[in-house]
């Protein structure tokens, strides 16, 4: 049995820029990736066939892995762009 409490995706700290659909559903890619790259959407705010919550699970985990590779990603992007010889210390001697 599944009991139907109704929708309405609570979408108010969204950031601007994220791209919605008229019923004020986040869309994303396959990734959970919205329209901001490096912003993951999940569960009942995302646009979707169903709203249950093994998927809302399944997003999580979906999410999860891509934005750890996207973090990965930065971070191999921003060695290659750095890569240089100088040393450089802080601190007080």
């Amino acid at each position: 049995m599944f009991i139907f409490v109704g929708f309405s995706p609570n979408n108010q700290i969204v950031p601007v820029g994220v791209e919605v659909n008229s019923s004020g559903y986040i869309i994303t890619d396959e990734k959970c990736e919205t329209s901001i790259p490096g912003i993951f959407a999940i569960g009942d705010l995302r646009q979707k066939y169903a709203n249950q919550i093994v998927i809302a699970a399944a997003d999580g985990c979906t999410a999860a892995l891509a934005a750890a590779h996207y973090v990965e990603m930065k971070k191999s992007r921003a060695i290659c762009c750095f890569e240089t010889t100088e040393v450089v210390s802080a601190g007080t001697a």
